[in-house]
């Protein structure tokens, strides 16, 4: 609100020393906002005029500029890695290209030289004269081709004379005279050469241009590939042959090429061509390559196959009654398997001759266990066994004693439970005693999980421990006819955990009446 807004009656109650406090304190207040809308339509135009002296602008914003993109990455690093992705992706591709390239170069090279008659040739040659091996082999290694040569009139920058490997030049060869002249010039001015010192060497790309001067007169080549220390002095030696049969012709030159084209073979030994065949497939790169990927590719269907039967033999153990496989081991010509087996169930060699398993890939290590389901209630059923004491023995396979994860502890609510167990357990024994029938209760302890390993063993073992211990106490009588026995998440009491209370009842031990 300005302060001409403010009502008579309100300006009337203040004194005179307030009221103008308050209309300096407005005043003030609207400034505030013409001084923000003025600097935001200077500020563009005034980091542009602090730029220009030294780049003042931009060298105070470095510290900011580095200070932002590291809180940048540190909040959300996501950001800048999809901003730089276009930049990095590009690159990493054209990495991989070249290096995919030069490893086939590479390998398809050494391919040739391993079964050929060049490196003993390269060995005789340097024990015969001398120069090192690494030397002769750099020398025949190296590959490179003279694409042209031109000579130039070394005062007025023209062209004397231009050959080339395919007799062709991709544009004006005097505009390109010219200019190769001027930009040798230009670096020689830039960086402050001496009289006597010139550039010899331009680099762009994969083509290299070796430049050598004379008195009179220039010669250039323009090179494709790597090049070795033998051009230059051929270079050389052709540009000296030139100085001395047209001598006279470069000093008077105005402008007339015809002696120069005449003696055009003064330039001819600069054409070199060590590139090889052109265009060579790396024939024994893939040669090499494929008979990999096909031993590779044989090898990788008969190590899946043979995955494929050593999964479905350990599925058939566990699902044999009286088998459960506690742990397996890769080992490099086979596998290493700890199965508990019952007694009474089927031998595993009839179970792998079904699974047409070789068993000599396995070393077994077989530990006698009792299998809850040779201990099933119904073998009393027709055989005398009291009404009583069946309907007591199926109620006992009802109760269900809870764990703690992975411990061999209760839960707080388990007590109760346990109490009820014991009187069940002490009616059982003593009917099979008063009717004279052999009976046993095996403590099954189970762990939840999906795998078949040491430890849910152990925790299962630890559980059916405790619980025995526990029954011990209060049936002393009858602690021969206990039989504690951990399975692991073999024989669970939920088939598949869909959720929490699933693993809770696999968290647990439960009770199987034998009737002898």
């Amino acid at each position: 609100m300005k302060y001409s807004d403010i009502p008579k009656d309100r300006l009337d109650a203040l004194s005179p020393d307030d009221r103008q406090n308050l209309k300096k304190l407005s005043r003030k207040l609207e400034q505030a906002e013409l001084d923000a809308q003025a600097v935001g339509k200077i500020l563009p135009e005034a980091v542009m005029l602090g730029e220009k002296p030294q780049n003042r602008v931009s060298k105070s914003m470095v510290e900011v500029t580095e200070k932002a993109i590291t809180f940048s990455i540190a909040r959300d690093p996501e950001k800048l890695s999809t901003a730089l992705f276009p930049i990095i992706g590009t690159a990493i591709k054209k990495a991989i290209n070249r290096m995919m390239s030069e490893m086939m170069t590479a390998l398809n090279t050494s391919m040739e030289n391993m079964f050929s008659y060049n490196r003993m040739a390269w060995r005789i040659e340097s024990i015969k004269t001398g120069i090192p091996f690494m030397e002769i082999v750099m020398k025949n290694s190296m590959l490179y081709r003279v694409e042209h040569v031109l000579l130039i009139h070394r005062k007025s920058s023209l062209l004397l004379h231009h050959i080339s490997m395919d007799d062709s030049f991709p544009t004006d060869s005097d505009i390109v005279a010219s200019m190769l002249r001027a930009v040798q010039d230009y670096i020689k001015d830039s960086l402050a050469l001496e009289g006597d010192e010139t550039v010899h060497t331009i680099s762009t790309g994969e083509y290299t241009i070796l430049i050598e001067d004379g008195p009179q007169a220039i010669l250039a080549a323009v090179v494709k590939g790597v090049v070795d220390a033998d051009l230059p002095s051929r270079m050389l030696a052709s540009l000296e042959a030139v100085h001395v049969k047209l001598a006279a012709e470069l000093a008077s030159f105005a402008g007339d090429t015809g002696p120069f084209e005449e003696e055009e073979a003064l330039l001819r030994p600069c054409l070199v061509n060590r590139m090889g065949p052109e265009k060579k497939k790396p024939v024994y790169a893939i040669i090499l390559l494929s008979f990999l990927f096909i031993v590779f590719s044989i090898l990788g269907v008969f190590m899946f196959q043979s995955a494929r039967i050593h999964r479905g033999f350990i599925a058939e153990l566990n699902r044999e009654p009286g088998i459960l496989v506690a742990s397996e081991m890769k080992k490099f010509r086979g596998y290493e398997l700890r199965v508990l087996q019952d007694s009474r169930s089927r031998s595993i060699d009839r179970i792998a001759q079904s699974q047409g398993v070789n068993l000599n890939r396995y070393d077994l290590i077989l530990e006698e266990f009792i299998s809850p389901f040779y201990g099933a209630i119904n073998r009393g059923a027709g055989t005398g066994i009291p009404e009583e004491m069946m309907d007591l023995s199926r109620e006992l396979q009802g109760y269900i004693l809870f764990f703690e994860q992975d411990s061999g502890t209760f839960r707080n609510d388990q007590q109760a439970l346990l109490s009820s167990v014991v009187q069940l357990i002490k009616q059982i024994f003593t009917l099979s005693k008063d009717h004279g029938v052999e009976v046993r209760i095996e403590i099954v302890g189970h762990s939840a999980g999906s795998v078949q390993d040491a430890d849910s063993i152990q925790v299962s073992q630890e559980r059916a421990g405790m619980v025995y211990s526990l029954l011990e106490e209060n049936l002393s009588d009858f602690k021969e006819q206990l039989l504690p026995m951990g399975v692991g998440i073999g024989s669970p009491v939920v088939e598949e955990e869909k959720n929490e209370e699933d693993r809770l009842k696999n968290r647990s031990v439960t009770f199987n009446v034998i009737f002898e």
